[in-house]
């Protein structure tokens, strides 16, 4: 197996994701290849240190889309820029799947350019994870699409069923419809529609959509896919991700009275379920090919769960998976 990896146009210091995928190389060992797309700088840091994971390839891009770039102008007028590299590699079957911690826009733009669409799905839609009192549950779309039309959410439902099916064996995952109330005459006239043709799917026996959900409900684990449109996942997810991240620092702050082994204990606990970094990266779902966006600004932890996360779903086979769902 062949993995792509962007390392250029993100926030995170060189050292910091030197060191990671070096140890995501170490864990996954020889049978995988990380293929490297860094500038000249880092590439030459990473030649120095080959000994320590042989398993690394590395291809040096002399250009780099930014993170205020314009993600179409940057995509056609930089056409050496690690991120257009990589997209091309995967479209060319030089490797099997391709991870970014570049520009989000510009990354979704070279792969609908690059790479055909699965038979049957008009939009690609963002998957990310968010932790629950169960398993995780996948949430799409976070950010792809702003504008929307109901059918787009049905087969982003399906989108999810497969995802949940190849990462954590749910046979039948629940599907429910983000929405500010459980009544299926709640929501703008979309989500109605939505909340229709989703019943439908139920009713065919295709799908087990349990109807709407609001966001406080997501948390409970009362479902396994939420689907909703580009706008408000992603304002969902940051909403989240900010939360968590408030409520680990006030936990740490209130640990003053326990040993230094007890607060050990109850941070690592409350970060396994709270910080992002456990649930890295969201998958870009509908175009023929596995692209994976780890965060422009991850930590060492979340660049290398990143990296064993898109490796799982080759091993998966989530592309087979989608294929078959999706007619």
């Amino acid at each position: 197996m062949r993995i792509g990896v962007d390392l250029m146009g993100s926030d995170s210091p060189a050292d910091v994701l030197l060191n990671a995928v070096i140890e995501a190389g170490q864990q996954l060992g020889s049978s995988v290849c990380l293929q490297i797309i860094a500038s000249e700088c880092l590439i030459n840091q990473m030649h120095e240190m080959s000994h320590v994971c042989p398993n690394l390839v590395t291809e040096i891009a002399h250009e780099e889309i930014l993170m205020d770039d314009s993600p179409l102008y940057a995509i056609r007028r930089k056409r050496g820029a690690s991120l257009v590299m990589g997209i091309e590699q995967l479209a060319s079957k030089k490797i099997d799947a391709f991870l970014s911690l570049g520009n989000t826009g510009a990354l979704m733009g070279a792969a609908t350019l690059s790479l055909k669409m699965l038979p049957s799905v008009e939009r690609p839609a963002l998957l990310a994870c968010l932790p629950t009192l169960a398993t995780p549950v996948a949430v799409l779309d976070i950010g792809a699409n702003v504008t929307y039309k109901p059918h787009h959410l049905v087969q982003f439902a399906y989108m999810g069923i497969a995802y949940q099916q190849c990462t954590h064996n749910i046979a039948k995952p629940r599907i429910g419809l983000l929405n500010i109330g459980h009544e299926p005459q709640k929501g703008t006239a979309d989500v109605q529609e939505t909340y229709k043709a989703l019943s439908t799917e139920k009713q065919n026996g295709t799908m087990d959509f349990i109807g709407n959900i609001e966001g406080r409900e997501i948390f409970n684990g009362l479902v396994d896919v939420v689907v909703t449109d580009g706008f408000t996942g992603n304002i969902l997810l940051k909403t989240a991700e900010g939360i968590s991240g408030f409520a680990l620092h006030k936990l740490q702050s209130s640990l003053s009275n326990l040993s230094l082994s007890e607060k050990d204990d109850v941070k690592a606990t409350m970060q396994q379920h709270l910080d992002y970094s456990e649930y890295s990266g969201a998958i870009l779902l509908g175009v023929d090919g596995i692209v994976v966006k780890c965060h422009g600004s991850s930590s060492k932890k979340a660049v290398i769960n990143c990296i064993l996360r898109t490796h799982d779903l080759v091993k998966n086979d989530l592309l087979g998976k989608l294929k078959n769902l999706i007619k």
